[in-house]
């Protein structure tokens, strides 16, 4: 008889698989407007102080992407540079010390990534000098040693701003709120140089994933913060539509001016290097317990990233300017004024792969510009 109800279960998983959405997969209804595009605001504020955002940016806790030349960047434009966590306690120390020397006359936030090795003690140094926005980074926050980790950091600092991750259901943020943290990071396998989907068959997909989190996340008081794929500006606008409040990049501000390591020509092109922090290199550099890996036993490691170069973009200024103008654009589209009003307002449909081709430049043999 229980294996009868067992096969049976089995079977109605099979029978009622949920569809799983991505970017690609739906688009916005446009909307009457009565705003122009550089009349809407994408401000928000983050935290019991209220620190405001200009933008709805973090820069990924990367290797490749965020250390103080990024992280100064993006504070400027009023958004969020996220320090990564394969440097010494010392050296992000320094950097959040330079930035608060530089800052020291606003409300700013000076945030940095931790894992669930990293020792308490070296947390409450780096909150001493003055890092106020933490992110506990794991490809799997649904487990028990994120939750544990989150418990502890909200034990002794019971005031920080503490983002915990990566889920993609709604039980697994409704998990990691009730462990203490102030946002979730949702993604998993979608960033542009991750292969966890490839080597596990694990994921969900992103539109279908803030959907679900987001609204867990609402109804606790927690943030939604979108990561992982997010390659351009029509992928930013379905993420916040859907009901995230922040967006994490790397890909976009990788290869750019701000990001770490030297610039490098190939063939008369130039590139810089980009890397995922599951990738062997960025492990071997600190970043293996995102991943669940043994510190003891490295030939026990499965990649779940890779390392790659993309072509330099220059100044981030730039890009984040661009990016800006080409969201605003969005908003107007749909008749939204701010990211409040996009997240009301937006109504989606399920697109067809015609459609999906007919939303790419098409039937031109040389695109100029």
């Amino acid at each position: 008889m229980e294996l009868f109800i067992q096969l049976k279960n089995f079977l109605n998983r099979q029978q009622n698989l949920d569809s799983s959405l991505g970017f690609a997969d739906v688009l916005i209804l446009p909307g009457y407007s009565d705003c122009l595009p550089h009349e809407v605001s994408l401000d928000s504020k983050i935290g019991g102080e209220g620190i405001p955002l200009s933008l709805p940016f973090l820069s990924a806790a990367m290797d490749t992407v965020t250390e103080f030349e990024m992280a100064r960047s993006m504070i400027k434009a009023g958004a969020i540079g996220v320090i990564h966590r394969n440097l010494s306690v010392e050296q992000i120390i320094v950097m959040v010390r330079r930035l608060r020397d530089e800052f020291k006359k606003k409300k700013v936030i000076y945030a940095a990534a931790i894992g669930v090795s990293t020792p308490k003690e070296d947390i409450l140094k780096m909150i001493d000098a003055g890092v106020n926005f933490l992110v506990l980074d794991s490809a799997h926050g649904h487990s028990k040693n994120v939750g544990d980790k989150t418990k502890e950091i909200r034990r002794v600092a019971p005031d920080i701003f503490l983002v915990a991750g990566n889920v993609v259901t709604g039980e697994g943020a409704r998990y990691l709120i009730d462990c203490g943290a102030s946002a979730v990071k949702v993604g998993l396998g979608s960033g542009s140089i991750c292969t966890t989907r490839l080597v596990t068959g694990v994921g969900y997909g992103e539109f279908s994933s803030i959907k679900e989190v987001s609204k867990v996340c609402k109804e606790r008081g927690a943030l939604t913060i979108a990561d992982g794929g997010l390659n351009s500006s029509e992928e930013i606008v379905k993420a916040l539509a859907a009901g995230a409040d922040l967006v994490m990049l790397g890909y976009l501000f990788a290869g750019s001016d701000e990001a770490p390591g030297e610039v490098k020509e190939i063939n008369g092109e130039k590139y810089k290097l980009y890397r995922g922090m599951g990738s062997r290199a960025a492990m071997e550099s600190g970043s293996f317990d995102r991943y669940s890996k043994n510190q003891s036993d490295p030939s026990t490691w499965v990649p779940e990233g890779v390392e790659s170069y993309v072509k330099y973009k220059g100044s981030v200024e730039k890009i984040i300017l661009r990016l800006k103008s080409e969201i605003q654009t969005a908003l107007g589209y749909i008749g939204a004024k701010n990211i409040q009003e996009l997240q009301t307002k937006s109504k989606f449909v399920k697109i067809t792969n015609s459609v999906s081709k007919k939303s790419r430049v098409h039937t031109v043999d040389n695109v100029l510009d």
